[in-house]
């Protein structure tokens, strides 16, 4: 992402959807951050390791195990839930950012 400093609305004109946008461009660039420190990693990794772990969980558990499935699908549906939710964050601010340069 450009530098967010690029796009910053003059404030003394700015209406509400600016404050937005740059609001949006704000959280997605820290969630770029966040991705690259080490707790990021860390996360997205675990997530990453729980999705496989319950993929393969999946694949041994028998059929009738309607409960242990469930439970199986909600631990991957958390862990995917996590990386869709930075992505999000991240195409997010992407988008604001770029909505926030076309208007200068």
């Amino acid at each position: 992402m450009t530098e967010l400093h690029s796009v910053t609305p003059d404030f003394s004109t700015a209406d509400e959807e600016d404050y937005s946008l740059f609001a949006e461009a704000m959280l997605g660039e820290g969630a770029e951050t966040f991705l690259r420190t080490e707790l990021g990693r860390y996360l997205t990794g675990c997530a990453k390791q729980e999705i496989e772990d319950c993929s393969y969980q999946l694949l041994t558990v028998a059929p009738w195990r309607k409960r242990k499935i469930a439970a199986i699908q909600a631990k991957a549906g958390t862990a995917k839930n996590f990386l869709v939710w930075i992505n999000e964050a991240i195409s997010a601010g992407h988008n604001a950012h770029q909505q926030l340069s076309n208007k200068r």
